[in-house]
Order: C-alpha cells, then structure tokens, then sequence
C-alpha cells in the first residue's frame, strides 16, 4: 500500500513523483535530475519518495517568466530564405 500525500491542516505537504510530474508536466526523470541537483526537496518512507510541495512552488517561482512575441509582429526578422 502506497501512502497518501503528508497533510497539514487542509494543505497538502508532500506529494510522490507522479503527482509532480502531472503537476509540472515535465518527465519523471527530470523530476529525478531536479532532486539530484538539490533543486526539489524530499524525504524517504521506506521505498517512496515524497517531495515537498513547498519545493515544487519554489522551484516553478524561481524559473524565468515566459516571454512570448506575437509572430505577425515585423520586430521579428525571419531568415532570409534564398533559394537561388
């Protein structure tokens, strides 16, 4: 039996790897990259992983915002396309 999220209150605390991966929609090895580098924090309960959801939002809030440019916009110079 795998145990449920760690919760506090009403806050949920702690949440296994797949429930980051479907937070964040990246891949279960990059969530994997993202603890060996100290970038999400976790703690062991027997065999399961449970990652911090405080870490999760930490992480996200500290990434760049996206930057996005209207492509019918003429700021954006496309490559030339010689074909000559």
């Amino acid at each position: 039996m795998h145990p449920e999220p760690t919760v506090a209150g009403n806050a949920i605390m702690t949440v296994r790897i797949n429930d980051v991966v479907k937070m964040t929609g990246l891949s279960r090895a990059e969530i994997y990259r993202l603890l060996l580098a100290g970038n999400l924090k976790a703690v062991k309960y027997g065999r399961t992983v449970l990652i911090f959801v405080d870490s999760v939002r930490d992480w996200l809030n500290s990434l760049p915002p996206a930057t996005f440019h209207d492509p019918r916009c003429c700021d954006i110079e496309e490559p030339s396309r010689d074909h000559g």
